[in-house]
């Protein structure tokens, strides 16, 4: 879920979610975003990554190949 915060003044509303990420079919255990915040990378227990286009809301790419649940993710320092 992508969510967008309103201003501290309205002390009402936080925010609203703004789109929800589907895709995974586990439960997500960590989620990074691109040094740009046009990106995020999510990890899952159904042992795969995925690259989300956070302006459309779509898997630009979906990693596959773990053995095992991911617990974390990360983007290197020059993404």
């Amino acid at each position: 879920m992508i969510w967008e915060l309103t201003p501290e003044q309205d002390s009402e509303t936080i925010g609203y979610a703004r789109r929800l990420l589907t895709g995974h079919s586990e439960p997500v255990s960590s989620v990074v975003l691109s040094s740009d915040g046009q990106f995020a990378l999510s990890g899952s227990w159904d042992k795969t990554l995925r690259l989300w286009d956070l302006n459309t809301g779509a898997t630009v790419r979906k990693f596959k190949g773990h053995e095992k649940d991911v617990y974390a993710v990360a983007f290197s320092g020059d993404n």
